[in-house]
C-alpha cells in the first residue's frame, strides 16, 4: 500500500462511519464507530490503523493537513478511546471492582478470552494528564493526587487512572443527544455541572482535559511527538480548546531541572556544589532535553527513575534504563557526579 493509499485509508474509514465535523469542530460518526465490540485494545486492527498513520505522517506530522482532514484523523482517536474503556468495563469489571482492578483482570485474562494473557502493560509518565487550573499551581492543586498512565504493550491504547482506581476520561462526561450525536457545545456541560456546584464543573473539566488518548506512534519518539502530542493544539474539539485556556500542564523543563538538582543533593549531601551540575543540566535542556532519560519531559508527580510495567500478577517491575545515579549516566561521565 502506497503512502497516499495509507493516508486515504484513514479518511475512507471515517467516511464509512459517516464522519463529519460539526459546528463545534468535533468529529461526529453518523453510522457509529464501526469496529466490533469484541476487538480488544491490543487488537491487530488498531495496530494496523496506527501503522498506516505512522508510515504516512510519522516524519511530517499532521500540520500540513487541512483543518477538516486534520480533525478527522486526529479525533478518530477519541472514539477508539471510548471503545477501549467500554471493552474493559463490559468484559472485565465485576460488581465492587474499580476500573484499575478491571484493567488488571484484562491483563491476566488469557488471550483467547480477549485479555493480554499476562503480557506486561507499560507504565509511562503522565505529565499531560495531570493538568491544573491556570490560577493555581501544580504543587497546590495536583501534587499528591496525580493520575497514572498505563498502555498496552504496543504503546497504542492508553488508560488514565486516578488515585481511587477510576478511569479518567472525557467519556465520563460527554453525552449523546437523541439523534446519537455527541453533544459538543460547552455551554450544555457548563450549565449542567454548575447546577451541581462549582466543584462538579471543575471535576468535569478535569476529566475532559486529563483524558486518555490513543497513540498512533508505536513508541515515545519523534513520531509520538508529531502524531500524538502536537495535533491536539491544532485539531482538538472546540470544547477541549475552550476549557484548555483555563488549564495548564506541569512545566517539563523546570521540573526536570529540579529533579536533577534534588538527586544531586541526595548523592553528594553538599548543596554548595550544585552549580556545576545545574550548568550541565541547563545545557542539556537547551540542546537534547534533560539527560535524565527519554521520558523525563512527560513525568508528573513523584520522580520515577525508570519505566515500569504491570506483570501478570498485577505487581510492578522495572524496565532497564540508565539511572541518573548510574556510572553510565552522562552526568557521571561529565565528571559531575563522580
Amino acid at each position: 500500500m502506497s503512502g497516499i493509499e495509507e493516508s486515504n485509508y484513514i479518511l475512507n474509514l471515517v467516511h464509512k462511519m459517516g464522519g463529519y465535523i460539526d459546528e463545534n469542530g468535533m468529529l461526529q460518526l453518523k453510522n457509529g464507530f464501526c469496529v466490533g465490540e469484541q476487538v480488544p485494545p491490543h487488537g491487530k486492527f488498531f495496530r494496523e490503523l496506527a501503522s498506516y498513520m505512522e508510515k504516512t505522517y510519522g516524519e511530517t506530522g499532521l500540520a500540513g493537513c487541512s483543518d477538516r482532514e486534520g480533525r478527522m484523523r486526529h479525533q478518530l482517536r477519541m472514539y477508539i478511546d471510548r471503545h477501549n474503556i467500554a471493552y474493559v468495563r463490559k468484559n472485565f469489571k465485576k460488581d465492587g471492582m474499580t476500573d484499575e482492578e478491571a484493567l488488571m483482570a484484562y491483563v491476566q485474562t488469557p488471550s483467547w478470552q480477549g485479555g493480554l494473557g499476562g503480557a506486561k502493560m507499560l507504565r509511562e509518565p503522565a505529565r499531560l494528564h495531570n493538568k491544573y487550573p491556570s490560577e493555581s499551581s501544580y504543587r497546590k492543586y495536583q501534587k499528591g493526587r496525580e493520575n497514572k498512565k498505563r498502555l498496552t504493550p504496543d504503546f497504542h491504547s492508553e488508560f488514565i487512572i486516578d488515585r481511587d482506581g477510576a478511569f479518567v476520561s472525557q467519556w465520563n462526561v460527554l453525552e449523546e443527544d437523541r439523534q446519537g450525536r455527541v453533544i459538543s457545545d460547552i455551554e450544555y456541560y457548563r450549565q449542567k455541572y454548575l447546577a451541581q456546584g462549582a466543584e462538579a464543573w471543575e471535576d468535569a473539566q478535569r476529566q475532559i482535559m486529563d483524558t486518555e488518548s490513543f497513540n498512533y506512534a508505536s513508541k515515545n519518539d519523534k513520531a509520538h511527538q508529531l502524531l500524538d502530542i502536537e495535533p491536539p493544539g491544532l485539531f482538538d474539539t472546540n470544547l477541549r480548546k475552550q476549557i484548555g485556556k483555563e488549564w495548564k500542564s506541569p512545566c517539563k523543563h523546570a521540573k526536570a531541572l529540579r529533579d536533577i538538582k534534588n538527586r544531586y543533593y541526595k548523592v553528594t549531601g553538599v548543596q554548595t556544589c550544585a552549580l556545576p551540575i545545574l550548568k550541565t543540566a541547563i545545557a542539556m535542556v537547551r540542546t537534547k532535553g534533560t539527560g535524565i532519560h527519554p521520558e523525563a519531559p512527560d513525568r508528573a508527580g513523584r520522580p520515577e527513575a525508570r519505566p515500569h510495567y504491570y506483570n501478570p500478577r498485577g505487581y510492578i517491575s522495572h524496565g532497564r534504563q540508565t539511572h541518573p545515579e548510574s556510572h553510565r549516566h552522562p552526568l557521571y561521565q561529565a565528571g559531575r557526579l563522580s
